[in-house]
Formats: C-alpha cells, sequence, structure tokens
C-alpha cells in the first residue's frame, strides 16, 4: 500500500513539474569555444562550425566567445570586443565563392549547454561574492576564480550552470568563467571581518 502512495505522489509531481509552465522559463541553450577564423562576416569556429554575423567584424584567433541560442533556433548572439553580435549558423551549399554557405536547414544544434541568463547586480570582493539578479548570492573560494572576479563589471549578463554539486558562471561578454558555491569560504569571511 505504501509503494502504491509513493508511486502515485511521484507521478503527480512529474505531471505537475511537465505542465508548469514556468519550470524551465529561466533556461537558455548556449555554446562556447574559440574563433578560428572571421572572413567578413562568417565566422569560423575551432569546432568547424561556422556562423554568419549581421555585420562585418574583427576578432582575434582563439578568441573565447559564448553564444546565447534562440529558443529551438539556429540562431543567437555573442559578444566581440564588448559589442553584441547577432549570428546564424551556416551550411556548405554547392556553390562556390562568397556564397558557399546558406542558412542550416536542419532544426538545431545537438549539443549545447543549458544554463540560467542572470544579471550581475553587486561584486564585493572582499568577502568573495557576486550576486545576481533574484538575490541570488554565491561565493568564490579559490584565489584564482577571485582575480577572474575582481575584472568583472555590474549590470552584465552571466550563464550560471549547474552540473551535480558544482556551480559554474559564465560571464557572456568575456567568456571567462568561474566556479562558485552558495556557502562562503570561513577563511575568506575572518579575513573580511
Amino acid at each position: 500500500m505504501k509503494s502504491r502512495n509513493a508511486f502515485i505522489t511521484i507521478l503527480l509531481l512529474l505531471i505537475f513539474a511537465s505542465s508548469n509552465p514556468h519550470a524551465s522559463e529561466n533556461n537558455i541553450r548556449y555554446l562556447t569555444g574559440f574563433i578560428k577564423d572571421i572572413n567578413n562576416n562568417l565566422i569560423t569556429f575551432t569546432n568547424n562550425l561556422v556562423w554568419r554575423a549581421d555585420r562585418n567584424v574583427t576578432a582575434v584567433s582563439m578568441q573565447p566567445v559564448v553564444i546565447i541560442l534562440e529558443d529551438d533556433r539556429n540562431e543567437g548572439y555573442l559578444y566581440i570586443k564588448n559589442e553584441k553580435v547577432n549570428v546564424t549558423l551556416m551550411q556548405k551549399s554547392n556553390t562556390t565563392g562568397n556564397n558557399s554557405y546558406m542558412p542550416a536547414l536542419y532544426d538545431g544544434l545537438s549539443v549545447y549547454n543549458i544554463g540560467q541568463l542572470k544579471d550581475i547586480t553587486a561584486i564585493n570582493i572582499t568577502k568573495s561574492s557576486i550576486t545576481l539578479d533574484a538575490d541570488d548570492v554565491y561565493y568564490v573560494n579559490s584565489d584564482e576564480d577571485k582575480e577572474t572576479l575582481s575584472k568583472w563589471n555590474e549590470n552584465i549578463d552571466v550563464i550560471v550552470a549547474k552540473n551535480g554539486n558544482s556551480t559554474r558562471i559564465t560571464n557572456v561578454v568575456t567568456a571567462e568563467y568561474i566556479s562558485v558555491t552558495n556557502t562562503p569560504n570561513l577563511a575568506t569571511d575572518k579575513k573580511a571581518e
């Protein structure tokens, strides 16, 4: 009898979670990578994906970038030199020359990451903390991540991605990331007091 009640409870929870329109409202799809080559408005990445930018861009080879993908489309945006650039995934066509690429016809990318797009509202280097738009406070525990965080600015977008017990925050402008926790480092807190 207990197992039947437990089964019904779990089933109802699954039905509720899947029917809740706000359950994954904040989740976004994104890719991280490195620029291999830019030819006018065509950007080739080291993984050989080719994206067409909405304008001609310049960047250095091996520059890290984050592409925020639109829902169920092969389009999105990235930042190059602190400028937002809209991009479309391309595929090879049968023609040659400048028109050798066309927008990708397949439904969507099969390899991407999922996270939540948030805004930095406060950074406290003394306490090694970062506060995001929903008053979520995260703490940096390594000196390397604290150094990275010290270079970030407030009011920029970041992606929060959780994988098991670890949480990673990626700056969408610089493509730098830090590992964070929900609990402060006691040694850092005692130094700050």
